[in-house]
């Protein structure tokens, strides 16, 4: 019988192919690679940002030192150039590996803030009946973990392995709750669960959310996954729940998502909208940025409606061995649609296969991108890839991948994003792991207002938002493995106004920033060509860290761009307007703001101020 800790799919049998399917705007990465470090890869590794610097940080499950297994999950701190540091280890609570077992472990992780001091922290289920959250110091380290016992019946245990715990606010109280698996000790059946948060790293109890009978001869089937998302839109976090029911003989039976509507408390309406053929892995994700959460497999697409139902879609991919567990979900490209990416592999090549959406829900063209060969003496098999921003003040999708380089040694490749798009945000993303970077509002003319901000969570963000003077303007879906950006134009009256950007989270969770800016009457242009600064006033002395830099310019030839600097930092580039407005950040002090105008031929016009914040 196959094994649920499978990490590749075979479609149609073969190799990849080599060349993509259909005319696409492809992508382009600069790839960066690692210093080698001791260890083996494990099954799953997650970009997550540990030390609130903004850029995604690697950990990696079942990781390996040495000759033998060892029970450890490893970090990999990201050095925001594509590099990473050596690993550094955690080793799991001896509860959670089964006497005997000899690995893979596959403990799963679910990640959030459990304790709310604004760090992320990994929780994960150990022994029969209990949890362990690793608390985030904020610095790319965890204290030792908190262990909360759970309170089951006496016929259950918690399942400490396979893709069985996910995170999320069920009851909108700011306290992050847990979704969970337990199974009966004859194998008769399973549970899933939900354990109120404290809001201190503690859960204390669990309440029953849905049965799944007959999990399978020796219960090796049963839950292969749970997901959360917002399926329907309504703002409250929803479970999907992918299971599969064997039969006597110990055969895979049936295999069906049972989506479970969550109603913001604790409540949730059980539907079965898929059955699927072949049980693959399934991910989540808003596919086509409409707002709702989708699901997706290899080939198989889901696109969640408002009336929880389900648009199904498939197609057939060049034939494959694909990887089945993670496939990140980023528009890769620029283009405006979410793309997926994943593994292919042989037994000596591994590839990167992006799947770049069309317009036309549930199509895909087909990109491949080659990775390093590993040497015949080690396994050839790289780690599944994630996605994530692995250079510093940067606004491109990138990805991140681990493979072997020998026997007992693996290196960490990135591929950073240089793809030449248009409908990625203007605004590098914040330097935290949860916040929202404004780098505007800016007038680009008259009263012509663009609005540019985007935003990291450490769950994963629904929509973007920005309100004026307590009345919304407008709302965008531009999200990704816990990203979001907002691009949007309007005309307001000349004078100052007050703004709010939120990011909501699939639980709706708000991330929110609060700004002032002022619309001026007007800039004039100088005479002959240069820059004009009207705003800030050269010596002046100005009460707020959000300072609005205003100017125009008049070039010769064909405008490439404006920018603003602060001192000696880049804080924002208008490339459609030889007039620019834009609130930009500047610690208590005195600095000087440079606004920069370049012609497509490369000739610099500047003028700077020099402005004390107080």
């Amino acid at each position: 019988m196959p094994s649920r800790r499978s990490v590749l799919a075979t479609v149609l049998g073969g190799a990849v192919c080599a060349a993509p399917c259909a005319a696409q705007s492809y992508t382009n990465y600069s790839v960066v690679t690692s210093s080698a470090v001791p260890g083996t890869y494990g099954g799953n590794t997650y970009a997550v940002d540990l030390n609130n610097d903004g850029v995604a940080d690697l950990i990696v499950d079942d990781y390996a030192t040495g000759s033998s297994i060892q029970p450890y999950f490893a970090v990999f701190i990201a050095n925001g150039d594509g590099t990473f540091k050596a690993p550094v280890y955690y080793a799991y609570s001896p509860a959670s590996i089964p006497p005997g077992d000899t690995g893979p472990y596959l403990v799963p992780m679910a990640f959030g803030d459990f304790n709310g001091d604004g760090n992320i922290d990994v929780a994960m289920p150990v022994a029969n009946d209990t949890i362990a959250v690793y608390l985030g110091k904020g610095d790319g380290t965890f204290a030792n973990p908190w262990y909360s016992v759970i309170d089951l019946p006496s016929n259950q245990y918690v399942v400490p392995a396979y893709l069985s715990i996910v995170a999320a606010d069920f009851n909108h109280d700011g306290k992050l709750d847990l979704a969970l698996v337990a199974e009966n000790t004859d194998y008769s059946g399973q549970t899933v669960y939900v354990l109120p948060g404290e809001g201190n790293g503690l859960f204390s109890t669990a309440d029953p959310v849905i049965n799944i009978p007959n999990p399978g001869y020796g219960g090796d089937w049963g839950v292969q996954e749970l997901l959360t998302g917002d399926f329907d839109g309504d703002t409250n976090a929803d479970l999907a729940v992918q299971a599969a029911t064997g039969d006597t003989e110990g055969g895979e039976g049936t295999v069906t998502v049972q989506v479970l509507y969550g109603d913001g408390n604790f409540g949730f309406a059980d539907t079965t909208p898929i059955t699927e053929d072949d049980g693959f892995p399934l991910n989540a994700g808003d596919l086509n940025s409409d707002g709702k959460t989708d699901l997706f497999s290899i080939g198989s697409y889901w696109y969640g409606q408002g009336n929880r139902t389900f648009a199904s879609y498939s197609q057939q991919l060049p034939e494959a061995s694909y990887s089945m567990s993670s496939q990140p979900m980023a528009d890769f490209n620029g283009d405006g649609l979410n793309d997926i990416v994943m593994t292919a592999q042989t037994y000596t090549s591994s590839f990167l296969v992006f799947l770049l959406a069309t317009p036309t829900p549930g199509q895909f063209d087909v990109q491949t991108w080659n990775l390093p060969n590993p040497p015949a003496t080690g396994s050839p098999y790289a780690s599944l890839p994630v996605a994530g921003n692995f250079q510093s003040m940067d606004e491109k999708p990138d990805w991140a991948i681990i493979v072997p380089s020998g026997s007992s040694d693996s290196i960490a490749y990135a591929g950073l994003n240089a793809t030449v798009g248009q409908l990625w945000s203007n605004c590098p993303y914040p330097a935290a792991g949860n916040g929202i970077s404004l780098c505007s509002p800016a007038i680009s003319s008259g009263s012509q207002v663009n609005f540019n901000a985007t935003a990291h969570s450490f769950e994963n963000l629904r929509k973007m938002e920005v309100w004026v003077d307590g009345t919304k303007l407008g709302e965008q879906y531009n999200t990704w493995e816990g990203n979001a950006f907002f691009n949007l134009s309007t005309t307001l009256s000349p004078g100052t106004h007050s703004g709010t950007y939120f990011a909501a989270d699939f639980d709706n969770t708000l991330i929110q920033y609060n700004f002032t800016f002022t619309v001026p009457s007007s800039c004039s242009a100088p005479s002959s060509p240069g820059v004009q600064i009207c705003a800030p006033a050269s010596g002046s002395s100005i009460s707020s860290q959000s300072v609005l830099v205003q100017a125009t310019s008049n070039i010769t030839g064909t405008l490439a761009r404006m920018e603003i600097w602060v001192d000696s930092t880049k804080q924002y580039t208008e490339t459609t307007s030889a007039s620019l407005s834009a609130a930009v950040t500047a610690s208590p002090g005195t600095h000087q703001f440079t606004v920069y105008a370049v012609n497509t031929d490369g000739t610099v016009w500047s003028q700077a101020a020099t402005a004390t914040i107080q």
